[in-house]
């Protein structure tokens, strides 16, 4: 996720600024998003990408896409924004970007080697294309808002119509709307269909340019010494480090930490938060200190080489949203059985989550042949790590 530093030198690069009728700034926007093609750009591109991929696996699923974009639309007065008050973004009107992430995350994903690589997850290849889509779907999310006056996210002929020069950029006319509409089973048309028919219509679909040289110095898969000397980084983890950054501490100065954590990570103040919210936050919560980073070079985690936070943060995260169901009721604007942790499961949360984070570290010194799997013979040679949550060979 970007940072806010990052967000406010992006805001105050020199450009020639102008709103459209509705009051974006598409140019703040296109800097933002860092859709620009050449060295700059994509300088800017390996930050954001290392932001985003707070884990350092090289690849994004679709959920850190949804928690690391949405902040990068944010306006810059968020900051000084009252207790309970939604963020104001950049486009007025636009808060849930779900529609127009997925559009692009779905396009970006299919850009590389079919033959190769995660296709649920985007690489940093893949990443410029990703950015670009996005932009672009962005401009239709806003535009199909401002048409849906009934607000079902579906758009029919009486909404369509009188509002068709907004439509002239992708080339629409009344006789293709009217002809495409026929096409739709209802006879409305989702924001799945109306974006992809304006960008091929128009041409611009076909015709979006995204950088050659992208991802050239991306993350290489280790060698077999790499990830050697990876296993005995691991070993080092330094937990006191890591206690203070996750406040489990009970008594008034532990509680006062985990005031002012919580808050941190509940961007939107409703006193939840869901899960995207909270692996959203692992980038910032296991930052290490940045005093001897190289300049460009990629952040640090107080958990060096770990692979990937999500099986420990999923499980902390079950587990303490479930605890008010247990012989208590969450607070009144809660739902039973819901998926989000509150200010009360707060603790247990973190205490879960600073378990479940050295068992993922010892799991992956199990693991060995990393297929997410622990054979009899991986533990037979890992005993010594085993022996100190007291496990010892059957007899």
């Amino acid at each position: 996720m970007a940072s806010e530093s990052d967000l406010q030198k992006f805001a105050k690069l020199p450009v020639e600024h102008h709103l459209d009728n509705d009051g974006v700034d598409w140019d703040l926007i296109d800097i933002r998003l860092a859709v620009a093609v050449g060295p700059e750009g994509s300088k800017r591109r390996n930050k954001l990408f290392q932001q985003m991929d707070p884990n350092g696996n090289g690849s994004l699923s679709l959920t850190e896409v949804q928690a690391g974009l949405p902040p990068l639309l944010e306006s810059e007065g968020t900051k000084q924004r009252k207790t309970n008050e939604t963020a104001e973004g950049l486009i007025p009107g636009v808060n849930d970007f779900k529609p127009a992430i997925k559009a692009a995350f779905r396009l970006a994903r299919s850009m590389g080697d079919p033959s190769g690589g995660d296709s649920a997850t985007v690489d940093r290849s893949e990443f410029h294309g990703l950015l670009v889509y996005f932009r672009h779907y962005l401009e239709l999310l806003a535009l199909f808002k401002k048409l849906d006056d009934s607000g079902d996210m579906l758009l029919g002929e009486e909404e369509i119509l009188p509002a068709m020069s907004r439509l002239a950029k992708w080339d629409i006319t009344k006789e293709l709307v009217k002809h495409k509409l026929k096409l739709e089973t209802t006879g409305q048309i989702s924001f799945d269909h109306f974006s992809e028919w304006c960008l091929r219509n128009s041409g611009e679909l076909q015709n979006m340019v995204f950088d050659t040289t992208e991802g050239a110095d991306a993350k290489r898969p280790p060698t077999a010494d790499q990830l050697v000397d990876e296993h005995v980084v691991l070993l080092k983890v330094d937990w006191a480090e890591v206690d203070k950054h996750i406040p489990t501490q009970a008594g008034p100065a532990g509680f006062a930490l985990r005031e002012k954590l919580f808050k941190k990570m509940d961007v939107l103040n409703k006193g939840q938060l869901t899960h995207t919210a909270v692996q959203a936050s692992m980038c910032y919560l296991l930052e290490g200190d940045h005093a001897t980073r190289k300049k460009d070079g990629a952040g640090q985690s107080i958990i060096p080489g770990i692979r990937d936070t999500r099986p420990a943060v999923q499980s902390s995260f079950s587990a303490a949203s479930d605890l008010a169901n247990v012989g208590k009721k969450k607070a009144k604007n809660h739902r039973a059985n819901d998926a989000s942790v509150d200010r009360r499961e707060f603790h247990a949360f973190l205490v879960y989550l600073r378990y479940y984070l050295e068992l993922q570290v010892l799991f992956q010194e199990l693991d060995t042949s990393e297929d997410l799997r622990v054979s009899k013979d991986e533990c037979e040679k890992a005993m010594p790590l085993l022996v100190s949550w007291a496990l010892t060979r059957p007899l």
